[in-house]
């Protein structure tokens, strides 16, 4: 929709899509501290299986965007193609959970010819060479799926490193005679009464926050090294017991348990979070349902001759929409439509607040709600016309609803006609600057 000329601030659905993803941004930097990092990537680790690698290095072969290519830094990658490079440098490798301040390790990207010609793209090569696995030195992790976090980013990447943790885990027990029934479900019940995973997780962002230290104090260490055993839970059936002197007693006011003491930060997650709130509690702008933005709006490079015909059925088809699309919202409790289409509640639900996971669980649920009913309004849209009257059943749908004589007080459905947005911007592409579209009927 930009590239044909659309607006942001004159086109509503466009308006609409772009301020939710802007409201998602801000949601995930004030209760995740998610940012946006341009020189890095989330990759998969894989092992150099030749020995060409040696210790301290990896090699990155990413997709790169048209943006980066076209870029005017290029000191940082080697162009393969018209979608990839190969990084070179020094880069910064972790992964996540970081808890350890040894798990933050600095290593040098190379460019080798028998490494490019293997076609790895998108992952991160680690070496076979040396003593201890890079992938182990981060937050002990392997190559059985592991994400890592790689920046070339050279404010990112620390002069120095510490040395990384031991994550040698403790040595599984061993049963003598053939696992009963009854070992597995005591094991289950052991398991869900000594899970203290998300406990340390949360204790360690405390006292990293309160402690001078930071991640370097021995609350924060011993936190670590809590929750290499927690994790291998599962595995050694040896729990993670966290003493009661590691339990946070207040929270930082950033992390929101306001069921909980909390004490005002002074340090950066704080104000990250005092800089988004202000924008968050801004109560959003309801363009859609003003009768004059209709009027401005309407964009009349999206009528084709014949659309006319088509109206009635078009009306019918937006009524059924929204229709359903209501029904939807009622059940998720959502209040708008883009919370439908993009999955991110405005107002969410104070056990969404606390649970992440349970939050992404809902999100999904939602989009594959959308997707079912978009699915549905393109077979409704196929079978009201035949395949050479399809540009004017596309500017019918737009017509019924942008056009101030099909405006409705109670709801509107924006993004009703771009469901078949493909047909709408082939349209205003061969009419903009030029006589409106005539088709020929067969």
């Amino acid at each position: 929709m930009l590239l044909q000329g659309y607006e942001p601030n004159q086109e509503p659905y466009l308006s609409m899509m772009l301020q939710a993803h802007y409201d998602n941004l801000l949601s995930d930097l004030k209760s995740r501290c998610r940012i946006f990092v341009p020189k890095g990537r989330i990759l998969v680790g894989c092992l150099e299986e030749t020995g060409i690698l040696n210790f301290g290095q990896v090699h990155v072969r990413i997709t790169m965007s048209k943006a980066e290519l076209q870029s005017e830094d290029q000191s940082f990658f080697r162009k393969v193609d018209e979608t990839t490079c190969i990084i070179v440098g020094k880069v910064v490798v972790t992964k996540n959970p970081c808890l350890h301040p040894g798990d933050i390790r600095v290593l040098e990207a190379i460019y080798e010819v028998e490494l490019e010609e293997k076609g790895l793209v998108d992952c991160l090569i680690f070496p076979q060479n040396g003593q201890r696995p890079h992938p182990n030195e981060c937050s002990g992790g392997d190559l059985h799926g592991d994400l890592y976090f790689i920046s070339w980013d050279k404010d990112l990447i620390p002069h120095q490193t510490e040395a990384p943790m031991d994550y040698t885990g403790r040595r599984p027990r061993i049963m003598d005679h053939d696992v009963t029934l009854e070992e597995i479900q005591k094991f289950f019940v052991d398991y869900m009464i000594n899970d203290t995973l998300g406990a340390i997780l949360t204790a360690h962002l405390v006292h990293a926050d309160r402690e001078p230290d930071k991640a370097r104090s021995k609350k924060c260490l011993e936190l670590a090294n809590l929750h290499s055993m927690a994790v291998e839970f599962a595995k050694t059936g040896a729990p993670a017991e966290m003493p009661r002197v590691l339990r946070p007693k207040e929270f930082p006011d950033f992390m929101q348990r306001v069921d909980k003491p909390m004490y005002t930060s002074n340090n950066v997650l704080s104000k990250l979070y005092h800089a988004t709130v202000e924008s968050t509690m801004k109560e959003r702008p309801n363009l859609v349902q003003l009768e004059k933005f209709s009027k401005e709006t309407y964009d009349n490079d999206l009528e084709v001759d014949g659309f006319e015909a088509f109206l009635e059925i078009a009306e019918k088809r937006k009524d059924q929409y929204i229709e359903k699309m209501t029904s939807l919202m009622k059940f998720y409790e959502a209040e708008t439509e883009d919370e439908m289409l993009t999955g991110n509640l405005w107002k969410r639900a104070a056990y969404l607040l606390r649970d992440n996971r349970r939050y992404g669980d809902f999100r999904d649920r939602i989009l594959l709600s959308m997707k079912r009913l978009l699915n549905e309004a393109k077979e409704w849209f196929e079978m009201s016309c035949k395949p050479h009257e399809r540009q004017q059943m596309a500017s019918a749908w737009y017509h019924v609803t942008y056009h101030p004589t099909y405006y409705r007080e109670d709801f509107n459905c924006l993004s009703f006609p771009w469901i078949e947005g493909d047909y709408l911007l082939n349209i205003k592409k061969l009419n903009t600057g030029k006589v409106r579209i005539k088709t020929s009927h067969k």
